[in-house]
C-alpha cells in the first residue's frame, strides 16, 4: 500500500491511477475523504498488485508533480485494508506520553511482531495508544494474554485485537481538519506547513568502490553492526537456526516461548531456566574468528568509527578491540547486579553459584521466605526477589546509555557494515533505518539473506 500526499483537492481515484499505473497494476486507488461532505482530505491510498512496484513507484514518482503540485509518496507502515502485509494488529492502550516506539517495539520482541507504531497528533507527541503488527493471530492472542493489563510506566497496559478505528485516528492526528479552498486558510491547511523533499538520486554502490575504498582508507568513518552470525565460527551458537541456534535447543526446559528465557518477568518468575542456559554458555570458550580481527584490524587502520553489537560474548575485547571503540547494546557477561537494587556484583560469584546450582541473590533485598534451589523449579515462587544477573539486557530492559548517546554517530558514518545480524531486535535494528542511517550513506550486508534492508546504496 502507497500513501501519496499533498493531492489538490480536485484530484480523484481515477488520477490516481493514471498516475502510478505506469509503475505497476494498481489493484484499488482511493482519495481519503469526509463523510459528511465527500470533500478530499488531500491524501489517498493506492494497492498494487506486487510490493515490487510499491517501491518501485514510492523511489519514481516521490516528488514528481500532480495537478501542478509535487505528491509525496512513500510505504504505508498502517493502512485500514491490511493488504500488503496481511498483518494481524493489536491495539495497545493506556501508554504514558514517554513511550517511545523502540520501547514499544522491545517489550512486546518475545512474540516477534514486524511491526509497531504510537498514534501522535499533529504536533508529534503521543495520543496514548499505539498499533504493534504480528504475522499471525496465534503469535497476536498470545501477545494479548501476556501483556494485558502489564505495567508499564506504571500504568497498566490495555491490550487487545484492534477494532479497527484506530486508522481513522491516525489520519485525523496527522492531518487534522480540512481547511477551506480559498487561499485564505493556511492555519487551517493540513498541508500548509508541508515541506517538498526531491527525491534522492539512486547512485549505486559497487564491490569495487568498496575495496578501493578501504584499500585507499577512504572510509575514515566505519560503523559496523554485527549479531550472533560473526561468533558461530567460534563455537558460539546464534539465536534463530533452525536446529542449531540457542532457542531451537530450549524445548526442554518447558518455556511458554522460546525468548522467555531472556524476559525479564519470566525471569522473576522462574529463574531456573536462565541458570540452565548461563550454566551451559559460560563454560563455551570461543576464540576470536576472522571476523572480530578485521574489526580490530579497522580500528588499528584509524577507520572504525564504533562497532555496535548485540553480542554478549565479548570476543571483540578478546581480539584487542579498545572497550570505547565497542557499543555492546544487549549487555555482556562481565559483571552482574541486582535487579531491584541494582547494586554491583562479581561474575565469578555468579558463575560459582550457577555451578553449585544454588540461586545467587541480593541479601539486602531477598525475601527471608522465598525458595533458594533449583531443586524446586518444579513449584517456583510467584515473583523473587534479589535476584543477581549477569549485566545482559533482557526483554523488557533497557539498553545502556551508552547505546543511545552513540546512535547519532550512525549520521557520521561513510560506510556502514552489516555482519551476521537477523535484524530481528529492536531497537537495535533502528540504527539501519534512514532516521539514523542517512539514505546517501553506502551499506554493505554480510549475512546469510537479507534482513529487510531496502536501500539504493
Amino acid at each position: 500500500m502507497v500513501f501519496v500526499g499533498n493531492l489538490t483537492w480536485t484530484t480523484t481515484d481515477e488520477d490516481l491511477v493514471t498516475f502510478l499505473s505506469q509503475q505497476g497494476n494498481v489493484l484499488k486507488a482511493e482519495v481519503q475523504r469526509y463523510e459528511d461532505t465527500k470533500r478530499s482530505k488531500g491524501w489517498g491510498l493506492v494497492e498494487f498488485d506486487e510490493n515490487e512496484s510499491a517501491v518501485r513507484a514510492v523511489n519514481v514518482l516521490n516528488g514528481q508533480e500532480l495537478h501542478g503540485r509535487p505528491v509525496h509518496l512513500r510505504l504505508e507502515r498502517s493502512t485500514t485494508y491490511n493488504v500488503e502485509d496481511g498483518s494481524v494488529r493489536v491495539f495497545v492502550g493506556n501508554l504514558a506520553w514517554s513511550v517511545t516506539e523502540a520501547e514499544l517495539m522491545s517489550l512486546f520482541q518475545p512474540f516477534e511482531p514486524h511491526g509497531c507504531h504510537i498514534i501522535t497528533n499533529m504536533y508529534g507527541r503521543s495520543r496514548g495508544f499505539g498499533i504493534v503488527k504480528f504475522s499471525s493471530e496465534t503469535a497476536a492472542q498470545a501477545a494479548i494474554d501476556h501483556f494485558n493489563e502489564t505495567i508499564l510506566h506504571d500504568r497498566p497496559l490495555e491490550v487487545r485485537f484492534d477494532r479497527g478505528n484506530a486508522e481513522d485516528t491516525y489520519a485525523a492526528a496527522l492531518f487534522g481538519t480540512q481547511g477551506e479552498e480559498d487561499g485564505d486558510g493556511d492555519d487551517d491547511d493540513p498541508m500548509a506547513s508541508y515541506v517538498y523533499t526531491p527525491p534522492r538520486p539512486r547512485i549505486p554502490f559497487t564491490r569495487d568502490e568498496l575495496l578501493t575504498g578501504l584499500r585507499t582508507k577512504q572510509f575514515q568513518k566505519i560503523v559496523v553492526l554485527t549479531g550472533a552470525g560473526i561468533s558461530v565460527a567460534a563455537g558460539i551458537p546464534d539465536f534463530r537456526s533452525p536446529g542449531t541456534g540457542l532457542y531451537s535447543r530450549l524445548a526442554e526446559l518447558g518455556l511458554p516461548f522460546a525468548e522467555a528465557v531472556f524476559h525479564l518477568q519470566f525471569f522473576r518468575s522462574n529463574p531456573f531456566p536462565f541458570y540452565e542456559v548461563a550454566k551451559w554458555f559460560l563454560t563455551l570458550e570461543g576464540q576470536p574468528t576472522k571476523a572480530h580481527r578485521w574489526i580490530r584490524h579497522l580500528h588499528q587502520q584509524q577507520q572504525l568509527l564504533r562497532n555496535f553489537t548485540q553480542n554478549i560474548d565479548g570476543l571483540e575485547l578478546v581480539a584487542g578491540l579498545p572497550e570505547d571503540a565497542l557499543i555492546q547494546a544487549h549487555g555482556h557477561m562481565r559483571t552482574a547486579h541486582c535487579i531491584d537494587c541494582h547494586r554491583p556484583y562479581s561474575m565469578a560469584s555468579f558463575l560459582e553459584h550457577v555451578q553449585a546450582g544454588q540461586l545467587y541473590r541480593c541479601a539486602p533485598c531477598s525475601a527471608p521466605t522465598s525458595t533458594s534451589s533449583p531443586d524446586e523449579s518444579s513449584t517456583p515462587s510467584s515473583t523473587y526477589q534479589g535476584l543477581i544477573k549477569p549485566d545482559i539486557v533482557f526483554f523488557g530492559e533497557s539498553l545502556p546509555p551508552s547505546f543511545n548517546a552513540n546512535a547519532e554517530l550512525m549520521a557520521e558514518a561513510d560506510l556502514v557494515i552489516v555482519m551476521g545480524t537477523s535484524l530481528k531486535v529492536f531497537p537495535f535494528a533502528m540504527l539501519v533505518d534512514t532516521m539514523f542511517c542517512p539514505a546517501t550513506t553506502p551499506l554493505v550486508l554480510i549475512n546469510r539473506e537479507n534482513p529487510g534492508i531496502l536501500r539504493d546504496r
